[in-house]
């Protein structure tokens, strides 16, 4: 593929991701390609019992998160542990002499009603700011989820929002600057 884009465009650059749903973990098996232009993209959604929207409030960041890999089924996610499964991208990176600009944080996000969502995109972001990599996060202003539209704040959308916008109107976001 990437020799067909070069067929038309010698410059531009490409985007790969990493296999299994572009998890930073993939990148032991993924093979650089011959390309200076070529960016190694990765998603950045774990601790996944954090970040699933079906989180009740009951998983928090920091803190113990279900995980059937660490001892007794937990392990306590905090930004030691974000850095430390953040390792797998820069174990690649040097044997294959990829630098960090050439790496990017495609997409990253939590649902910001999550207890601990400020402080787990604070942790994220400096972790890509202190490995120099490029970063995009998911989403602003979403136009069909607000979910992750984090100018709403921490807090959930009143139940006349949903109930508008069951009625097929579009309600008004009440949109503000706030700690998320």
């Amino acid at each position: 593929m990437v020799d067909a884009v070069r067929e038309v465009d010698p410059e531009i650059p490409i985007v790969l991701d990493a296999g299994d749903d572009a998890g930073a973990a993939a990148f032991e098996r993924l093979r650089p390609i011959d390309d200076a232009a070529v960016l190694y993209a990765f998603h950045m959604y774990e601790p996944w019992a954090f970040i699933d929207h079906v989180n009740d409030g009951s998983v928090r960041y920091p803190g113990p998160v279900p995980d059937h890999d660490a001892p007794a089924g937990m392990r306590v996610w905090d930004a030691r542990v974000i850095h430390s499964h953040l390792d797998a991208v820069t174990r690649w990176q040097s044997p294959h002499r990829v630098g960090s600009s050439r790496i990017f944080a495609e997409e990253f996000g939590v649902p910001r009603t999550h207890p601990g969502a400020r402080e787990w995109l604070t942790d994220v972001v400096a972790e890509f700011a202190d490995r120099r990599r490029h970063w995009a996060f998911y989403s602003f202003r979403e136009d069909t989820w607000p979910g992750m539209d984090y100018e709403l704040g921490a807090t959930p959308l009143p139940a006349g929002y949903w109930d508008a916008a069951a009625a097929g109107h579009a309600p008004e976001l009440p949109r503000t600057d706030n700690p998320i």
